[in-house]
């Protein structure tokens, strides 16, 4: 043999030892653990839902993975442009458990693990799917909040992994169903706020029942189907952990609650009636300066809730019924009450524009009656009060002569 043939048959041996060892470094030894980690509702509006992850250990082989869906990029360009579109990417990110735990319990938030029982082929098919996922080219993905997010990924996941051997209950996980908004709702009672915002942005598809498998788009709905789950005939999650229990936070000063949307819409109501109409009742001219404030703040917003339907790609932003009495028209009316010569046009608007915040009302009863859901958000009942008894005083109003 030459020693042209022995150099190449030596670099055929390396390469053949090369591959089979990163390939044993692929494959997952019989102690490794698979675990779903759920991290409950943390203080800012991004966390206030929880949080999921799968987490794939083996200190056989030196593996201390876990896989994380919902990062995003805060220096990716038009980034508040591309959030309120709807076209921001996430993506799959990696980190250490130490790193996880570490995190959330900065943030003061409950880590629980369930590591689960999966076969040696299930956990090293799940981990090839992740590690595929985790690719350049195919970590990020289009985020939609009810639909596709780090918690219905991980659902998902689990299943193309175990295949029909997983079965997740077919059972809700409160005893009667909810829909997308009301789930969404429960976690959000602490922020008057955006729960209000979160409701009036939203529109018809948030209203729909979620059954058993579209609801775990909640991390702790996840980890409760993963409970009740079974595979293969047995138990789909071995054992439970908690990583780390959050300290008891101390309760709101009540001072909080003259803060609250409930609050100042009854204020406002109360002034409209009180102030404005019934003062303004019997009067030969009135100043318009208030409705042309009131209105125009009323308009801009309808007008923003009517593009995140339009131009956006939520999913979940359009058919909202909430521009039935959030009107974007009210935002040019706003400069034309006062103009003698609209008197009669505005005069008709606002008898319509009353007739809509009455039917808003209505349907929005009968959805609650018939579906156990309103889409009305609860906190703008005063506002929208304030607004017919404005609406059919400067109805009436503009219809006298001058």
């Amino acid at each position: 043999m030459s020693k042209i043939q022995r150099f190449k048959l030596l670099c055929t041996f390396f390469t053949f030892h090369c591959s089979l060892s990163a390939l044993n470094a692929q494959i997952l030894s019989p102690l490794a653990k698979v675990s779903l980690i759920t991290v409950s509702s943390g203080d800012e509006l991004y966390s206030v839902f929880g949080h999921s992850a799968i987490a794939i250990t083996d200190y056989d082989r030196g593996i201390d993975r876990v896989y994380n869906y919902g990062t995003f990029d805060f220096k990716a360009g038009y980034f508040i442009l591309k959030f309120l579109r709807g076209t921001l990417p996430y993506q799959l990110s990696v980190y250490g458990m130490y790193g996880m735990i570490e995190g959330s319990r900065q943030e003061n938030r409950t880590v629980t693990e369930q590591v689960l029982n999966l076969s040696q082929s299930q956990k090293e098919k799940l981990f090839g799917l992740l590690e595929t996922n985790y690719l350049p080219e195919n970590r990020n993905y289009a985020y939609r909040f009810f639909y596709d997010n780090c918690s219905t990924r991980i659902r998902d996941m689990f299943k193309t992994a175990c295949g029909d051997s997983l079965q997740y209950s077919q059972a809700t996980v409160a005893p009667n169903p909810k829909s997308y908004r009301d789930w969404m709702n429960d976690y959000l009672k602490q922020k008057d706020w955006a729960r209000f915002g979160m409701n009036a942005a939203i529109g018809a598809p948030s209203d729909h029942i979620a059954d058993a498998q579209q609801e775990m788009y909640l991390p702790n709905n996840l980890m409760a189907h993963c409970t009740a789950a079974k595979l293969g005939g047995g138990q789909f999650v071995k054992e439970t952990n908690l990583l780390f229990e959050a300290i008891p936070k101390e309760a709101e000063s009540p001072l909080f609650m003259f803060l609250s949307p409930q609050f100042m819409f009854f204020v406002l109501a109360m002034i409209i009636v009180f102030l404005f109409n019934k003062k303004q009742k019997h009067k030969t001219a009135i100043n318009y300066k208030f409705d042309k404030i009131f209105l125009g703040i009323v308009g801009f917003f309808g007008l923003f809730v009517l593009l995140l339907w339009i131009a956006t790609d939520h999913g979940v932003t359009n058919w909202n019924q909430n521009l039935l009495w959030l009107m974007p028209l009210h935002l040019p009316v706003a400069f034309m009450l006062g103009k003698a010569k609209y008197r009669q046009q505005l005069s008709i608007y606002f008898y319509v524009c009353t007739a809509l915040v009455l039917g808003c009302v209505i349907l929005s009863l009968v959805g609650q009656i018939w579906k156990h859901t309103s889409w009305i958000p609860k906190d703008a009942l005063w506002l929208l009060f304030g607004l017919f008894s404005r609406q059919i005083f400067l109805a009436k109003r503009l219809h006298l002569p001058q």
